[in-house]
């Protein structure tokens, strides 16, 4: 490692463990000395990425879902991955750029980008501050990885702030949606309403979906998983072990149900025997079971 003074300014120059020499010029002798100085502390801690070896972004991000693919994880999740991919990140202006040449303030811009961003089918006609969120978490595990395999040097994501969830202002003329996540009692349905709904859904699976959700509280992908022996009728409770999703990555067009687990629920006995009605009709053919 050297330090030459040129017409230019104070010229760095450096080799890899390979043998390929490098060079960069800068205006004050101080920051070539300190480079320099960066550059020799990371190669004797293993963590220096040569410049010739460093891939852009775009060539880290698409492997790095390649290995969340391979990690079997829920359709949703990798369909979210992809969505955060293909609509934000993939579309920032340091995507096809080298992962070296990629800072802090880069991260800031994209970020404060995506606060403002306009989008259609929401409340306030941009991103939420969850999304802007969850946006930079992938952001944050696609440099985590790069480092991870050495083709990065340091993760510029750690040194950005999230946005503050719920700290959106509600100004007058523009979208007046809730920023907290407390369901008010006017927004459930009440006993009567409930039995009311019941009492007029068609028999056999509608009235079944229904009663089901409204005895366990089950969500939607939950309850359209169930199967019969799922259904524990001599000790009135009900076994969620998987959800099923509706999530689509390119080139699969299938439906997929995921395994989860969580406690059986009890239903009262009116509940069970009118399971076990439509559980006897639709083995004998007098309904289609779904």
């Amino acid at each position: 490692m050297a330090i030459k003074r040129t017409k230019y300014g104070y010229r760095a120059d450096w080799r890899d463990k390979q043998g390929n020499r490098y060079r960069k010029t800068f205006e004050r002798q101080k920051a070539a000395i300190d480079f320099l100085a960066d550059i020799k502390v990371k190669q004797k801690a293993g963590t220096y990425v040569a410049p010739k070896v460093v891939p852009t972004f775009r060539e880290v991000a698409e492997p790095w879902f390649e290995n969340k693919q391979g990690m079997k994880l829920r359709p949703s999740t990798l369909s979210g991955y992809r969505v955060n991919l293909d609509c934000h990140i993939l579309k920032a202006d340091f995507a096809d750029a080298r992962l070296s040449a990629v800072e802090a303030a880069d991260i800031e811009r994209f970020r404060n980008a995506l606060s403002v961003k306009h989008v259609k089918r929401t409340r306030t006609g941009r991103l939420s501050a969850t999304t802007v969120n969850y946006v930079l978490r992938d952001l944050d595990a696609v440099f985590d990885y790069a480092v991870k395999r050495r083709v990065a040097s340091w993760n510029p994501v750690e040194c950005v702030e999230r946005v503050k969830a719920g700290s959106a202002e509600l100004v007058e003329g523009e979208g007046n949606g809730r920023t907290d996540i407390v369901v008010e009692p006017d927004e459930v349905l009440s006993a009567a309403e409930c039995k009311a709904l019941v009492d007029a859904a068609t028999e056999g699976f509608d009235k079944a979906f229904l009663m089901t959700a409204i005895a366990t509280g089950a969500r939607h992908d939950e309850l359209l998983a169930l199967k019969w022996p799922d259904i524990d009728f001599d000790g009135g409770g009900i076994h969620f072990h998987r959800s099923l999703s509706w999530a689509k990555l390119p080139g699969d067009p299938r439906r997929r149900v995921s395994s989860t687990r969580r406690p059986a629920r009890r239903g009262t006995a009116g509940y069970r025997a009118s399971m076990a009605s439509w559980r006897s009709r639709s083995r004998n053919g007098g309904c289609s079971a779904r």
